[in-house]
């Protein structure tokens, strides 16, 4: 199955948020595993083709499913790269809502934790709590109530409420896994013929502005 979302990534400038680098890699889908395991609805693998002359760790791989049941969507992800591994698990509802989220950081899949990261939707406040060792560090982030929002790559999914075809812009509030905040802007410019080992696919073209103090970013 093909993610109707972006298909290329394009920044006017360094992305100082994690939650912009996770869209830039997750933008890129290029096929899905088949057949999809018990639960899983949908499934898609990225993975980084290194330039000529690039050194081993600048090799990277993300695996994304979704899972949908009556009330909850389900998104999980696995980063990894050479010495290094992070795994995400969202639950979401239909409408793109953040119900909670979780970022944990290991040497490899599977192996000791070096920080853990979660947030919660809380009267309507993100509530986010970072454990490194023994060390647990908290913040409060209200939600401003003109805006969407969205926690880190949560963002791919709300995308998909999107009026299509329509020159709607929104104004998303995210926060992301280290607790920093920021507000983008989303739109629809329009849509573009993707070939992937899949196949090829019209898919829509989303722009996501970032504003980051003196920085100004946008991803499509």
């Amino acid at each position: 199955m093909n993610d109707p979302l972006a298909s290329s990534a394009r920044s006017a400038g360094p992305a100082l948020l994690y939650f912009a680098g996770c869209l830039l890699a997750a933008a890129s889908i290029l096929a899905a595993p088949d057949p999809l395991p018990p639960g899983v609805a949908e499934a898609y693998r990225y993975t980084s083709v290194p330039s000529t002359g690039a050194e081993e760790r600048d090799t990277e791989s993300i695996a994304m499913s979704y899972g949908y049941a009556s009330n909850r969507v389900n998104l999980s992800a696995q980063m990894l790269r050479p010495g290094f591994s992070q795994t995400f698990a969202f639950a979401l509802t239909p409408a793109g809502t953040v119900v909670s989220a979780e970022r944990v950081d290991a040497p490899t899949p599977g192996g000791a934790v070096s920080q853990r990261s979660q947030i919660r939707n809380v009267d309507g406040a993100m509530e986010v709590e970072i454990t490194r060792g023994t060390k647990t560090n908290s913040r409060r982030l209200r939600i401003p109530a003109d805006r969407r929002h969205a926690a880190d790559a949560s963002l791919l999914y709300l995308m998909r409420q999107f009026p299509f075809g329509t020159p709607a812009e929104w104004r998303v509030f995210m926060v992301d896994f280290s607790g920093r905040s920021g507000t983008v802007s989303v739109r629809n410019p329009g849509s573009e013929l993707v070939t992937v080992p899949a196949g090829t696919f019209r898919c829509h073209r989303m722009e996501v502005r970032i504003g980051v103090a003196l920085l100004h970013t946008t991803l499509t």
